[in-house]
């Protein structure tokens, strides 16, 4: 079943209010706010129109295991860095309060953080939606796992909360998924508008100038490694339905985790392989991913393109950066640092990396937020030695990052399990405007021109999805 039935949202409603008037009943008779938590299973789709409604806030994390969808914002943190809720680790992210303690492990966050801006730097342009860190509990929040999807619902209740204003902020979350359902029902499926223009920032020129800079700083030992990103500006005959790009990225990259963060109207979405850590039971796994090699559909030249990556040294020097950092960043905060004696590719639908996993288990009394920020920025999207090949970026590239290359990631209010990614192979929409991002790591013995190609092979993750060829402004 879909939204696009009756039946379904009626059963929503029904089910929305009479768990707001059981929340409403529970702050009353305690005298104080609580934070009210209701899941059931529900029969549908995920409704992944509401990135098209009018909602301000939704969500998206999925992989192929897990695929959640948030709407609204029940409770959000915009917390600067470097805190980024380091202080909350161990503890329930809804505070206290909340009916039913057994449900917390089920309420999701959902949200992330940019590339480190300039001190003071306030985000424009494409960015100017997304503040430098967002993390939201989703007032809606749909699981879908297996072949069972199940909602949901938390609300912060007073005693004092009127039940219609209550249930108003609620009807209106339901709206967004009526709207969008009607639509549906008439309009073309997944209809993309064509590319009007498109423009590299900065040129393809400039880029291999900048590159050239970077290798020169490599070869005076001011860097080891850095990665320098591009942006291709792309403006469509009419408005971008990011619903349909997202559903796009989900069924071209079954081997990614795919994302999309909405605020206001602006929309942060990609299909990343690069995981920065999940965490369960207090054991860690971090994906070290780096150096490219592109695919191609014959599979004897497939082999030979993955053969020379593993044996290529300047890949293997890059690749090893990701993993020693990785390796250095855990190891402080662990009992025990895994790691194989080699690495294997990792093959993608238009790409192939080097490919290790790192697995650690972590001292008691770290966490999610201790791992992450030991981690980040990795190399594989900053550079070694960190802090000055991050001062590089900032120094250097044309474009903003803004949440690209930054943190996207799903955890459990408890802070008990989450899997965090690193925002790569993505975009930005908003309107009839999009913007997309990629980088290539430059080391010791990179050619500017072969780094600039392979920023191209990975722009193809977004551009298939909005299917166009997002590189043909130069």
């Amino acid at each position: 079943m879909s939204f696009a039935e009756p039946r379904q949202r009626s059963i929503l409603r029904d089910w929305v209010d009479r768990s707001l008037a059981e929340g409403l009943s529970e702050a009353r008779s305690r005298g104080a706010a609580v934070i009210h938590v209701s899941t059931r299973k529900i029969d549908c789709e995920l409704p992944l129109g509401v990135f098209d409604s009018s909602l301000e806030d939704a969500q998206f994390f999925g992989g192929p295991e897990r695929a959640v969808l948030g709407m609204g914002a029940a409770k959000s943190f915009e917390l600067a860095p470097p805190k980024r809720m380091g202080g909350r680790a161990r503890r329930s992210l809804l505070g206290l309060g909340a009916v039913s303690a057994a449900d917390s492990s089920k309420v999701m966050v959902i949200g992330g953080w940019g590339f480190p801006s300039s001190p003071g730097q306030a985000e424009k342009g494409a960015w100017s939606d997304f503040p430098p860190s967002r993390w939201v509990i989703p007032a809606l929040t749909f699981t879908s796992s297996g072949r069972e999807t199940h909602i949901t619902l938390v609300a912060r209740v007073r005693p004092s909360s009127e039940p219609a204003p209550l249930r108003a902020v609620y009807r209106a979350l339901i709206r967004g998924l009526e709207a969008r359902a009607a639509e549906e029902g008439g309009a073309p499926e997944d209809a993309l508008p064509s590319l009007k223009t498109a423009r590299s920032i900065p040129s393809g020129k400039r880029w291999v100038s900048l590159a050239r800079e970077a290798i020169e700083s490599i070869s005076r030992d001011e860097l080891k490694k850095v990665v320098l990103s591009r942006a291709v500006s792309l403006t469509f005959n009419a408005r971008v339905p990011a619903s349909a790009v997202l559903k796009r990225l989900i069924a071209l990259n079954p081997d990614s985790t795919v994302f999309a963060i909405k605020r206001r109207g602006s929309v942060f979405l990609g299909a990343t392989p690069e995981s920065l850590l999940s965490l369960k039971r207090g054991k860690v796994e971090v994906d070290c991913l780096a150096a490219s090699s592109p695919r191609t559909s014959d599979k004897a030249d497939d082999d030979a393109l993955g053969a020379r990556l593993l044996r290529d040294p300047k890949s293997g020097r890059e690749h090893e950066f990701v993993v020693q950092a990785a390796v250095s960043a855990l190891s402080p905060i662990s009992s025990r640092v895994e790691v194989p004696g080699a690495p294997v590719l990792k093959r993608l639908t238009t790409i192939q990396h080097l490919y290790t996993p790192v697995k650690a288990t972590l001292l008691d009394g770290e966490g999610v937020w201790a791992a992450a920020m030991a981690l980040w920025p990795t190399p594989a999207i900053g550079g070694v030695p960190r802090e000055a090949a991050v001062r590089w970026i900032r120094r250097s590239e044309i474009a903003r990052r803004g949440w690209y290359s930054g943190v996207v990631g799903l955890l459990n209010a408890r802070q008990s399990e989450a899997d965090l990614v690193v925002g790569i192979r993505s975009g930005v929409i908003k309107g009839r405007q999009a913007v997309l991002y990629a980088g290539a790591g430059l080391v010791e013995g990179s050619e500017p021109r072969d780094e600039l190609e392979e920023t191209s092979w990975k722009l193809r993750t977004m551009s298939r999805a909005l299917g166009i060829d997002a590189d043909r402004g130069g």
